[in-house]
């Protein structure tokens, strides 16, 4: 049992360090994901954490905004030195203890697809009210670290069949952020909300796919919007907002999607440095997967998206 869990424990070093190494490289592809979030935030100074911020995607476009800004994080070792994070803290974001771990409260926390992460160790062998109290006991406790009238904007992937509500409504509010207006190359056109495009499912990526392929076990959690909404209330949110939004993510090429996938995932017990280098095979069954579950398109100035949606929500500490 020991050696079983030193071996987990490597392969989680393994698949953090391949998805630093990808967000590094092709982190910007995710870009669109970041614009219904500040739908959500004021362009004010303030003061943000990002939870469970991975690499510090959120705070390496948004974090300049704030005053002051956090992270927490299982492996903080995966933020940059030169992030705009000032304090790092290690740890669960689940604990009992999260509130008293900093001595602060904060205007805004942000939480970018990393809640579905959020469940009981026996899951997914436990009933579905011990989910859901686990998950509200968590909320609650993050709840704690929001000064009265502080926002928690949550971004995560939505359970399947979840309809996108339309474009994201992001002018004039993307002026505010000239930094990530720049780094727009293209946004996605009405003629990207197709049929097609209403149905990518990264949740079945995820658990038809991820799940069997990557060097780690992926098990999640995905809600809807009312689930998510009665997760928030019942832990003690208010003025609460949902919204599903298709946020695709930009390549150069399919070989960079594919590359990108590989490794953000942990796709494959061994790591490659190109597409070209990894098996024909599995090259084959990661495309399989992105054709089947996300789904591809060519981008108008060039390149392609490859298909993927999440669930928004905002909810106020009063």
């Amino acid at each position: 049992m020991r050696e079983s869990t030193q071996t987990n424990h490597s392969h989680q070093e393994i698949r953090a360090k391949r998805y630093a190494q990808a967000m590094k490289a092709s982190g910007h592809s995710r870009i669109m994901e970041l614009l219904p979030l500040i739908v959500h935030i004021s362009a004010e100074k303030g003061s943000m954490l990002d939870m469970m911020s991975g690499t510090g995607f959120v705070s390496q476009y948004l974090g300049r905004y704030f005053d002051t800004i956090h992270a927490i994080d299982k492996m903080t070792g995966m933020i940059p030195e030169d992030s705009h994070i000032s304090r790092k803290l290690e740890c669960d974001a689940s604990r009992e203890d999260i509130a008293d771990l900093t001595c602060f409260k904060y205007d805004t926390i942000i939480s970018l697809a990393s809640f579905h992460h959020i469940h009981p160790q026996a899951f997914p062998l436990c009933t579905e009210e011990q989910v859901v109290d686990y998950r509200v006991a968590c909320l609650s406790k993050w709840r704690e670290l929001i000064r009265d009238g502080g926002y928690l904007v949550l971004a995560d992937v939505s359970a399947p069949g979840q309809i996108p509500n339309g474009s994201i409504q992001i002018t004039p509010k993307i002026s505010a952020f000239p930094d990530l207006e720049a780094q727009l190359g293209e946004l996605p056109s009405a003629s990207l909300f197709t049929p097609k495009s209403i149905g990518t499912e990264p949740s079945h990526f995820f658990d038809e796919f991820v799940a069997h392929k990557s060097i780690t076990p992926h098990v999640g959690v995905f809600e809807t919007e009312l689930s998510l909404s009665l997760l928030l209330k019942k832990a003690g949110y208010t003025n609460i907002k949902t919204s599903v939004h298709f946020v695709p993510w930009h390549f150069q090429n399919m070989d960079e999607a594919i590359w990108f996938i590989h490794n953000l995932f942990g796709i494959g017990t061994k790591q490659y440095e190109s597409t070209a280098e990894i098996p024909q095979e599995l090259v084959e069954q990661i495309h399989h997967a992105i054709e089947a579950h996300l789904c591809s398109w060519p981008a108008g100035k060039g390149g392609i998206w490859i298909g993927w949606k999440l669930l928004y929500a905002s909810a106020e500490k009063n």
